[in-house]
């Protein structure tokens, strides 16, 4: 008798593994367009003046047509007197054209972390940052911009 409950209950669990209605689950696609933890760049300046750098976040395009928004995650530090002191750009042509900019008049040193949703570029171009850092006669101390931590997001 037990030998019968054993083999009824193998049976089941047999018929049960191989159910073929059972419906295949499709992974969706990976919401990360780009993603990198810890400093992607920073500078300062220690005399009046102003200095900008422009770079891409990834060397090849990428597909943003069906897009209509993206999602930006990032933290910055900043000290000094840029009110734009990071922007997040497109680049075509060898042209950055701003997506987002961000503005931010306080002048001591000081950091934030934030998630935009901003316009997609709606096209197949790759994308990248500007940061900014003003000295001016008013600034106690150097000018100073540190972009960290950038996640782009499809939502």
């Amino acid at each position: 008798m037990r030998n019968l409950l054993i083999i009824a209950a193998l049976a089941l669990t047999f018929y049960s593994c191989n159910n073929s209605s059972d419906t295949p689950v499709t992974p969706q696609p990976s919401n990360t367009i780009y993603t990198q933890a810890g400093i992607i760049d920073s500078f300062r300046v220690n005399t009046i003046g102003t200095r900008s750098q422009t770079a891409n976040f990834f060397s090849s395009p990428y597909d943003f047509t069906g897009l209509d928004s993206i999602t930006v995650q990032f933290t910055y530090w900043k000290s000094g007197s840029s009110t734009t002191p990071v922007s997040f750009v497109y680049i075509e042509s060898a042209v950055p054209n701003t997506i987002y900019g961000h503005v931010d008049s306080l002048t001591t040193m000081h950091s934030n972390t934030l998630t935009k949703r901003v316009p997609s570029p709606k096209k197949s171009v790759t994308l990248g940052y500007t940061i900014n850092a003003i000295k001016t006669a008013l600034d106690v101390d150097y000018a100073y911009v540190k972009l960290t931590d950038v996640s782009i997001l499809r939502k």
